[in-house]
């Protein structure tokens, strides 16, 4: 039979498929903010071989292509959103639900559905041409959504020029050139706002780095409230400026801050001065890989992208087979496994000869708070009895003792002791913003919740440098100012230290300043 000039039987054959590619599509389309759409490609394809295999083995068992695409398309399409449907039913019976049981009474329920689908009577073509065209529609219509957002993206390339494509910078190093390290403590608070907001006294801690050589900047306070922002800042040496068409027309687009974060300054300089990059970076989108990169360091091997869609899957339970029992039963193994292998692969960079510029973006004590202060992780039932404020004074410890031990380590094993940026990019967010992200107002919030979201830990090891050159309010977009003018004789002048807030999340493009606001609680 030639299905295409069979209409019906044509429509059957594209049924189980448009349903398979439109998961991703539609996944694709909601996180297209923080997405490329290169990024979907790999599940594109597996969405559609897999498709084809459903196919194929449930048409073997029906012999009708009307039924069998039915079938299929159910079958792709629960088993793609399982877990969606595991957590709706877990909390329909309060909880307590076994993956093994779920799955059995699916199989089950799939098996008797199949059996009497398979015994009918009825052709189902009607109801097969129905869902057939319903989801190609559905399909064509979030493709189209996707497209017509990335043509109104490039709009906001000229950005990019304006910091990016900066003349050449030629430097002189002053001395044996030191391997550097800039490691990012993602919402890392401030001494004062532990003390008030989490009733944690984190002195210990900033002795430890003052005892090691440190110059701790208790005044600092983050540029900006977001980490695509702040990075994209600190590691481009400016503040950004955007208007006409540099702003994109979605204006929460997050991907031209995640494009200045991969193409910066920073490393191109270094990458001129002939030093080796290597990138340690989280499951986050903008600092999972770096393009300039000489090693990536990936702990995992799917993207973050590819990872939050498998897990909605069947496929959850067999990723997690790769992870041991403790990681396992944590609300985010990857995180259990993530964190710890990257300040092993740290230590081992302290012996470093070849000279070298190391980021790495820890998510600590960024939530989730999976670990305890001695590292150990977290099961599900635990963090349901864990408030917030254990929750991540318990991540800052267990960060804590990693960093001591990772500086005590480099202490010993560096022959040329190397330069070191300890920095955190935004603090925790207020409580107000957590109970209701997309529509909070930070041009309405209050003073002590800017204060909360802007005090950073930012501490600096720079090694045969007098420390009068720093002082307590510094900022993260004069850290590397100072890095270039004390080592490698540049001429980048301190730009004044500002701070900045967006309105809303439809809005992150119109920044006000903040300084006065922020300082002044401070006092």
């Amino acid at each position: 039979m030639n299905l295409f000039k069979n209409k019906p039987a044509c429509l059957a054959v594209f049924l189980p498929y448009f349903v398979g590619l439109y998961t991703v599509l539609n996944f694709l389309e909601t996180n297209i903010s923080e997405t490329h759409p290169m990024e979907a490609m790999p599940l594109f394809l597996c969405a559609f071989f897999y498709t084809g295999i459903v196919f194929f083995v449930i048409d073997k068992f029906y012999l009708n292509l009307f039924k069998s695409a039915l079938m299929s398309a159910i079958f792709v399409f629960f088993s793609i959103y399982w877990q969606v449907y595991f957590n709706f039913f877990d909390e329909i019976i309060g909880g307590g639900l076994s993956f093994p049981l779920f799955t059995s009474l699916f199989f089950l329920f799939f098996s008797f559905v199949s059996y009497v689908i398979f015994q009918s009577k009825f052709s189902f073509e009607i109801a097969v041409n129905f869902s057939a065209t319903a989801f190609g529609i559905a399909f064509f219509i979030s493709l189209s959504n996707i497209v017509f957002y990335e043509i109104e993206r490039k709009s906001s390339e000229s950005l990019l020029q304006n910091i990016t494509n900066e003349e050449p910078v030629k430097l002189d190093f002053i001395g044996k050139k030191r391997n550097i390290f800039y490691i990012i403590l993602d919402r890392y608070a401030d001494q004062e706002t532990l003390s008030i907001e989490y009733n944690y006294d984190n002195s210990g801690f900033i002795e430890f780095l003052r005892g090691e050589g440190f110059f701790v900047a208790e005044k600092s306070k983050a540029n900006y409230l977001k980490t695509a922002q702040s990075l994209s800042s600190s590691l481009n040496m400016v503040y950004h400026s955007f208007t006409g068409t540099q702003i994109p027309a979605d204006k929460s687009d997050w991907t031209p801050f995640f494009q200045l974060i991969k193409e910066n300054r920073v490393v191109s300089i270094l990458k001129q001065m002939g030093y080796k990059y290597i990138h340690l970076g989280s499951w986050w989108p903008a600092t999972a890989e770096h393009p300039m990169a000489d090693e990536n360091y990936r702990s995992n091997f799917f993207s973050q992208f590819e990872l939050r869609f498998l897990h909605r899957s069947i496929l959850k339970p067999l990723l997690q087979l790769f992870h041991n029992r403790e990681s396992r039963q944590s609300v985010d193994s990857d995180q259990c496994l993530r964190v710890p292998r990257k300040f092993a692969r740290l230590r081992e960079l302290a012996k470093n000869s070849e000279p070298t510029f190391v980021f790495a973006h820890f998510l600590l004590p960024h939530d989730p708070f999976v670990f305890d202060e001695t590292g150990r992780c977290r099961n599900t039932e635990e963090l349901k009895t864990l408030s917030v404020e254990q929750g991540y004074v318990s991540q800052l410890r267990y960060a804590n003792k990693m960093v001591k031990e990772l500086v005590s380590e480099i202490s010993l094993k560096s022959g040329l002791k190397p330069i070191i940026i300890l920095q955190s990019d935004e603090g925790p967010f207020p409580t107000r913003y957590r109970l209701n992200e997309l529509k909070f107002q930070w041009d309405e919030a209050l003073d002590q919740e800017l204060r909360k979201k802007m005090g950073i830990l930012n501490a600096y090891y720079f090694p045969e440098v007098n420390s009068e050159i720093f002082y307590d309010n510094i900022t993260p977009v004069n850290s590397f100012r100072v890095l270039f003018d004390s080592y490698f004789d540049a001429d980048f002048p301190l730009l004044p230290d500002e701070n900045y807030a967006f309105p809303n999340a439809n809005n992150i493009y119109d920044f006000f300043e903040i300084t006065e606001t922020v300082r002044r609680v401070h006092q």
